[in-house]
């Protein structure tokens, strides 16, 4: 069965400031130029593509307020105008993309081999040794999910090489039927007409 492996990374916060801190330079030089070259080595991954999220603005800077030349006058002192009654921003609302800044795409052409000796002995699907552990694995996340592929959907020029920029959607429809008929015959004709546009999965 085919399908892709994602890797979702992000740094934990740290609080030192020892040479020994995770930067994400320190992060990227070690995935980029060690892990992910270890892992497309294997027998049962030919192929990866890892991408770095665009900047997405809060929801405070998202809809700023209009300038005026007119400052408002101030108004009595109310329960309702206190900020401490006024919703607060919580940063569990931020999107996905915000929370984990890398994104690593892990072509499997057989989506078993994740139950192989093989694939079972990757750092961080096995224990690490403990410099890798204490460096890199504690200091940062790893969100592993595989998905297997039920639908693939070719643009133009879309075959060969990765994509250079990619969206992701997580849904949950309540009928696949239904959904699968409205994505092909409705919605992959509208992304097959935005320029630039190579495949959907």
């Amino acid at each position: 069965t085919p399908g892709v492996l994602f890797v979702a990374s992000r740094i934990h916060q740290q609080n030192d400031n020892s040479p020994n801190r995770l930067t994400p330079e320190k992060l990227c030089d070690w995935y980029e130029n060690i892990h992910i070259q270890q892992v497309v080595a294997l027998s049962g991954i030919p192929s990866a593509a890892r991408y770095e999220a665009l900047p997405i603005p809060s929801p405070s800077s998202a809809h700023p307020e209009p300038l005026s030349s007119n400052p408002p006058s101030p108004s009595p002192p109310s329960s309702t105008s206190s900020p401490l009654t006024q919703p607060k921003y919580n940063a569990q609302d931020e999107p996905f993309s915000n929370q984990a800044p890398w994104l690593t795409v892990y072509e499997m052409p057989d989506l078993e081999f994740r139950s192989s000796k093989e694939f079972k002995g990757l750092d961080g699907q096995s224990e690490p040794e403990r410099g890798l552990l204490e460096g890199v694995f504690r200091r940062a996340r790893f969100d592993t999910r595989f998905y297997e592929e039920v639908g693939r959907w070719e643009g133009e020029g879309g075959r060969g090489s990765p994509a250079p920029f990619l969206l992701t959607a997580a849904l949950a429809p309540s009928d696949d039927a239904d959904f699968n008929a409205w994505y092909q015959s409705e919605h992959f004709l509208l992304l097959s007409r935005i320029p630039g546009f190579r495949r959907t999965r």
